[in-house]
């Protein structure tokens, strides 16, 4: 079977070459532009697999051709409950989304072609043919010279020019064939015969191994997923619409607690900083008590997995920024009481800046979902 990504299709359909199954999972509005043609008799028998997180214009531009949707391995999507074998996606691009696909599908012999991941000697970053142009504007910049890098080439013998974000996609097909390896006798060949190197894949020119493996009269069995039923559709959704309430009355309820918190701190801390300025000792006995009131709240948040499924999630990477400098104050030597008291102050002090954050964010995600479940029609 053949296994496109979005950026061959328009290539493969000017060749009549007919791939079985399509993969995107951009989010950004352009990517649709591979699916802007007029649906032909070339798109029968060809499904479209899409992420569920991307851009509405793809989707519009899909319509008319037989597409199935598949989640994302995310903590929030795997919170709606749906069937394992309904999440794929891994990994950062779209050809990553195409091997995941191959693999699920039971494949055991699999060949990457086009999987260059690096520019020609002329500058030219696409292949010939390609929607978007060849030599992306953005890449050509002078700009953008402290992202190009140098990688080891196909068959092991020259180096070539890549893009540390290629590099990454190179790194990532690495460890998804390492890790198949491990538990699996597929083979991954690479057929490109050209641009990066991929450790763990088997490099062979595409004509040896239409030989070997191709020509052998081997009978394709194509797993098409099946529409479900209006019944089974309306079940789904009515499930999964209960689910996102739910996530909104949790996010409701723990944000009215964060902001209740945030008001008792920034009240606190406003009349310490009048003491200070009025050369008065602060009541740090108070902040200590906040401080217990503080770590009860978070381990509370810690132990709610509804709330730490979407919320805490969406907020991580600001969540974990502000915890290691939490932790860097608290190990900060201390010699007497009157500095344990000022680290106590300075600890509840920043959590006011945390809450009132994580609050903003809480809020947002609440009126995203919102927003989504207005359109739904269940």
């Amino acid at each position: 079977m053949i296994i496109s990504a979005d950026a061959s299709y328009p290539i493969l359909k000017q060749n009549n070459l007919k791939p079985d199954f399509v993969t995107t999972m951009e989010r950004i509005e352009l990517s649709g532009k591979f699916f802007d043609t007029q649906v032909s008799q070339f798109d029968n028998g060809i499904t479209f697999v899409v992420s569920s997180l991307i851009h509405p214009n793809t989707i519009k531009l899909l319509n008319g051709r037989d597409v199935a949707f598949a989640h994302k391995p995310l903590r929030f999507e795997y919170a709606l409950q749906e069937d394992s074998k309904n999440y794929m996606c891994k990994g950062p691009s779209t050809a990553h989304f195409a091997f995941d696909l191959a693999i699920d599908l039971g494949c055991k012999q699999i060949i990457f072609i086009g999987q260059d991941l690096a520019m020609a000697s002329d500058g030219t970053t696409h292949a010939k043919g390609m929607v978007l142009g060849e030599t992306s504007p953005t890449i050509s910049s002078k700009e953008y010279e402290p992202n190009i890098t140098t990688v080891l080439g196909y068959g092991g013998k020259t180096y070539v020019k890549s893009i540390k974000t290629w590099d990454l996609f190179r790194e990532y097909f690495e460890t998804m064939i390492d890790t198949l390896s491990s538990y699996t006798d597929v083979k991954v060949y690479n057929a490109t015969e050209g641009g990066s190197r991929i450790k763990g894949t088997i490099e062979k020119p595409f004509k040896e191994l239409v030989d070997e493996i191709i020509s052998k009269n081997i009978e394709k069995i194509l797993v098409k997923p099946q529409p479900i039923s209006t019944q089974d559709s309306q079940i789904k959704l009515t499930k999964q619409k209960e689910i996102i309430e739910n996530f909104i009355k949790v996010g409701k309820e723990r944000n009215e607690l964060i902001k209740e918190l945030f008001k008792r701190i920034s009240k606190l801390v406003e009349s310490a900083d009048r003491d200070l300025a009025a050369n008065k000792e602060p009541r740090y006995a108070k902040f200590y008590e906040l401080k217990d009131r503080i770590d009860r709240l978070k381990a509370t948040l810690d132990a709610d997995k509804s709330f730490g499924d979407l919320y805490m999630y969406t907020a991580y990477n600001f969540c974990v920024h502000q915890e290691l400098e939490f932790t860097a104050m608290m190990v900060r030597p201390e010699a007497n009481k009157s500095e344990r008291d000022k680290k106590i102050f300075e600890y509840v002090r920043q959590h006011g800046y945390y809450f009132f954050s994580l609050a903003g964010m809480i809020e947002t995600t609440i009126d995203t979902l919102q927003n989504a479940l207005d359109g739904w029609e269940v």
